[in-house]
């Protein structure tokens, strides 16, 4: 099975390869794989690094408050940060806790062992759906501590069901597995991995943190202040087809729109449908005119932030690939909206249990929906108070996992 999986893995990079050469985002790929060993040559000379590695931008919230909390508690081990996306890279690779911020080479066994050899890791955190068999491979026959963590298996993963399983079998490559649920360490268990424990999702530390944090925007504040507003988050096309035509029809309420892209073609589209009411946050000024209905984010990186502001919450993706991140607006209390494409995530699940998330499947569902909860004060009222108590029962994972991480190189230093 490990033979199929490696000469799948390089069949993906001849695929990307050739896309590199139509798709702008296969080219930034392209390109990390050419420069990641220039990357972390820095980091021959020092101490060795904790190695994090993240998919992309999503994951590198889960494992930003355990790079923080470590940072802080020993100041002196540097970290080397990973990701697969060039999005995430592109985002993160000025990020000051990282003394080196790389891509990841692609997981044959070749660059396994070369990157071990280059970065020589004392601990290595994964988070989530990042299984690369090779690496695990190399860096379990190197005896390195290793930790997979905020995983969440479902019960159709492709890694529970055969011949998927052969495979997941070797997640007990990994030194601990830190999982989001109890039924997530039962599903491992039953293909014969053990090495699970269960910590919970270390974004509910991330998302607790950034509530906490400060952020200052006058305009903003006014803008939301005496209306029901309603923070469009993460949005693609696909979503903008299912709701933006409800949402023009909605009197009293105000917008704040974040795409996930800034694409010049969705501008447009929001511009044409609000012509007169939408105004850009970059042409803002130090007052928005009172016709403004729409405040438009073009700017990357305030959207955890602008939940704040947020009456009710519609999290974009759910009409495409997946749905985005739905326990930012969550955090503030707020009631969140999302389509279809949500059963990868555990907490979505959650939140629906508790009638604090709302799956809409269409047009008509989402005009349902949004009425409701923009005329239902009781209704905010009581979905404030679960939410308010959920966050409280399930913030602590990243403490878990640094205690674990604190044990292990304890355990590395003494052999």
């Amino acid at each position: 099975m490990r033979l199929l999986y490696s000469l799948a893995i390089q069949l993906y990079g001849v695929v990307a390869y050739a896309m590199a050469l139509i798709q702008p985002k296969a080219r930034l790929w392209v390109h990390g794989q050419a420069t990641w060993k220039k990357e972390v040559s820095g980091l021959e000379k020092g101490p060795r690094p904790i190695w994090f590695h993240c998919a992309s931008v999503g994951e590198f919230e889960q494992a930003r408050p355990i790079i923080e909390k470590f940072s802080a508690s020993s100041p002196g081990v540097p970290i080397l940060l990973t990701f697969f996306s060039p999005s995430g890279f592109e985002l993160h690779k000025n990020y000051e806790l990282a003394q080196c911020v790389a891509h990841l080479p692609l997981d044959t066994p070749r660059n396994a062992r070369e990157f071990l050899d280059l970065t020589k890791p004392q601990a290595i955190v994964f988070v989530k759906y990042e299984l690369w068999f090779n690496f695990m491979k190399e860096f379990n026959n190197r005896n390195i501590p290793s930790v997979l963590i905020s995983a969440f298996f479902h019960e159709n993963h492709l890694l529970l069901r055969w011949p998927g399983r052969l495979l997941g079998k070797n997640l007990d490559a990994f030194t601990r597995i830190f999982v989001q649920d109890d039924e997530t360490a039962l599903r491992l268990a039953a293909i014969g991995v053990e090495n699970t424990e269960v910590a919970g999702d270390t974004r509910y530390d991330r998302v607790l943190d950034i509530v906490n944090s400060p952020f200052d925007h006058p305009a903003i504040e006014s803008f939301a202040k005496d209306d029901k507003v309603i923070v469009i988050g993460s949005n693609w096309p696909e979503d903008d087809e299912i709701i933006i035509d409800e949402l023009k029809k909605l009197i009293g309420v105000k917008l704040i729109v974040a795409p996930h892209e800034m694409s010049s073609t969705q501008i447009q589209v929001w511009e044409s449908r609000f012509a007169g009411k939408i105004l850009m946050l970059s042409e803002l000024e130090d007052t928005i005119p009172d016709n403004v209905k729409v405040l438009f984010i073009d700017r990357i990186g305030m959207l955890s932030h602008l939940y704040r502001f947020a009456s009710v919450a519609y999290v974009g993706g759910g009409f495409g690939k997946s749905v985005h991140n739905t326990l930012e607006p969550a955090v503030y209390g707020v009631p969140v909206l999302f389509g279809p494409n949500n059963l990868r995530f555990d907490e979505v699940q959650q939140l629906k249990k508790m009638g604090a998330g709302f799956e809409v499947k269409s047009q008509s569902e989402f005009a349902q929906m949004i009425q409701i909860l923009i005329t239902d004060s009781e209704k905010l009222d009581e979905v404030r108070r679960k939410l308010k108590t959920h966050f409280e029962e399930k913030k602590g994972g990243s403490a878990i996992v640094l205690a674990w991480l604190s044990q292990a190189l304890k355990g590395a230093s003494q052999k």
